[in-house]
């Protein structure tokens, strides 16, 4: 049953733009999520008229339109301000002070978060994570990202007279692209936005052999010998999983997985910011190798900068003929969609993220089949990292062998207590301490090295014993911890490690999506029994509840989410018992 005929809860334009979201898709319904961000940009808040409206436009059940519009954060069921501000409470951030400049917002509003103030004017918030932490501690005043945000800014935020304008995007902070950098090499100068600039470096020349010269074995020979590894979490072989895609199917398509939420990540924001050319590239390299003549790009929402100078390069590459029909004068077409997310950390993981771009919750699916089976709307779908995307033009350029033999190259994301937090491109196998002391600087002067996840806080604890350890999938896999998407939290001897792993804890229980008992449980305890002990309500039987819950988190539950919710805690108990123990000594 869809909604009534009468429902009128939506202006004409606003109906009008939903349904020419609508024809971007093979389903009306995946326009669900932007045809919601619509209706919420006209009244502020997703009334029961307008969700009735967005369903009616749609030719939807109003439950699937009210089971989607309750499930993401960016979307809200109730009146808000007229401008809303978000505060980034991730562990990058809570080192760098977010917790003063969040008190400093309820001070200058005069309201707590979730609450908007008298005047209607704002609604504060806090963020899991904006990922930006490079330039912690941060804040989004509606779509404007403020970067490295004092105190005694926040009232000129908040008034339009800060003395300085937002974060205006991407930087390597005055620093040069290491000499053979293929990917950083494009952030700074501009040539990564702009098409003549892009081109006359030598842009879209690798895709434009692989439409006009190689064959797809070819293309894909060459991914599968440069040794390429999936830069979103798993580092799953490339070259393999292409293989997996049916070379008969009559339908098929390619997504980028742009929806980048493990907290310390912020590689692919300073990609898509930076150089979307070289994204938009090598999503043409891969549809073609596949036989995809449509790609979806998968942006967290909160990237509101990063999709603007994504669709102008789109824009521009399409005129251009190299995005379209017939793509270099090629028998080859490749249509690419600019999708944004609503703000759910689960949208990560790729089964669930094709169930949010098919219109529904992102609820991670029970695997087998694989993506590269049955994806989205069940045809085979090749689900890539927007780093792992950005990587093939230099393949085809290079050659595997001569990629190969740069590291091959990763970036990583590092953050928290060092000199120069940053995105860095380094060889894939640079040791920790390398990283940490010769890329990034260093600690700040005086401290000293505590501790490090490798992967953001979904990844098992490194410590100083382990700062020789090449950053890579199989030396952190054999010492208990994994390289993930490569987001390299560094805490100083001054970090209260019960603290970061409680706010670690208080993450995954916002962020599980609660289809699985374990997960759903699971993190609720764990984030309960942390909090009570670091508000001194602790109990040594706590510490034995704590292990056991993030082995059954890792043992029991559906998907990547669960598995990993407890290695924070997990990590932390088992290199820094002496803290846990200082919080619950006196209440045996």
């Amino acid at each position: 049953m869809t909604a009534t005929a009468e429902v009128a809860e939506l202006s004409q334009a606003a109906r009008q733009e939903i349904l020419r979201l609508s024809e971007l898709y093979q389903q009306p319904r995946s326009a669900l999520l932007p045809a919601l961000f619509v209706a919420q940009a006209e009244s502020g808040y997703l009334s029961p008229p307008a969700l009735a409206a967005v369903a009616q436009t749609l030719n939807l059940p109003l439950a699937q339109v009210v089971s989607a519009a309750s499930f993401y954060n960016l979307l809200t069921l109730r009146p808000a301000g007229r401008k809303t501000v978000r505060v980034c409470t991730s562990i990058s951030c809570m080192l760098a002070g977010c917790t003063a400049i969040l008190e400093c917002l309820q001070d200058t509003l005069g309201i707590r978060t979730g609450q908007t103030t008298p005047d209607g004017e704002f609604t504060l918030q806090v963020a899991e994570c904006l990922a930006a932490c490079n330039e912690a501690p941060v804040l989004m005043l509606d779509e404007e990202l403020w970067a490295g945000v004092k105190a005694e800014e926040v009232a000129g935020i908040l008034g339009g007279r800060a003395g300085r304008a937002p974060r205006p995007g991407p930087s390597l902070g005055g620093r040069r692209p290491p000499d053979g950098s293929i990917l950083l090499k494009w952030i700074g100068d501009g040539s990564g936005r702009d098409l003549d600039a892009y081109c006359r470096a030598g842009g879209y020349e690798a895709a434009r052999r692989v439409a006009t010269e190689l064959t797809a074995d070819q293309v894909i020979e060459q991914v599968t010998a440069s040794g390429l590894r999936g830069k979103g979490g798993a580092g799953f072989p490339a070259g393999q999983k292409w293989k997996f895609i049916p070379r008969t199917a009559p339908v098929k398509f390619l997504v980028a997985n742009g929806d980048e939420g493990e907290p310390g990540t912020f590689k692919d924001r300073t990609l898509l910011e930076g150089c979307p050319h070289l994204l938009i590239e090598g999503i043409l390299i891969a549809a073609v190798a596949i036989g995809a003549a449509k790609a979806y790009v998968y942006l967290r929402g909160e990237f509101a900068a990063g999709r603007r100078l994504l669709e102008n390069a789109l824009a521009q590459a399409r005129a251009a003929g190299f995005v379209g029909n017939g793509i270099f004068g090629s028998p080859h077409s490749v249509e690419i969609v600019v999708h944004s997310g609503g703000g759910a950390y689960i949208a990560g993981e790729e089964s669930a993220l094709l169930e949010s771009l098919e219109g529904r919750p992102a609820l991670p699916r029970v695997r087998p089949p694989f993506p590269a089976q049955a994806g989205f709307y069940r045809q085979p779908t090749l689900v890539h990292n927007v780093e792992t995307l950005c990587h093939l033009p230099a393949i085809i350029t290079l050659g595997p062998e001569r990629y190969r033999s740069l590291g091959p190259p990763a970036l990583f994301s590092v953050s928290g207590c060092v000199a120069r937090p940053g995105v860095y491109e380094a060889p894939l196998g640079v040791t920790l301490r390398s990283l940490t002391f010769d890329y990034a600087g260093g600690l700040r002067p005086g401290r000293r090295f505590k501790a490090a996840f490798p992967g953001g806080p979904s990844t098992m604890l490194l410590t100083e014993a382990d700062l020789d350890i090449p950053l890579d999938y199989d030396s952190l896999r054999r010492a208990g911890s994994m390289l993930g998407s490569a987001a390299v939290i560094v805490m100083d001897e001054a970090t209260d490690m019960v603290r970061v792993a409680a706010r670690a804890a208080q993450f995954y229980r916002h962020e599980s999506c609660g289809k699985c008992t374990p997960c759903r449980i699971g993190t609720q305890q764990m984030a309960r029994l942390l909090g009570g002990i670091v508000e001194g309500q602790g109990r040594p039987g706590d510490l034995q509840r704590l292990e056991g819950l993030a082995r059954s988190l890792r043992l029991t539950s559906l998907c990547g989410l669960g598995q990993t919710a407890g290695n924070a805690v997990g990590g932390t108990l088992r290199h820094f018992p002496e803290e846990y123990a200082h919080y619950v000594r006196g209440h045996a």
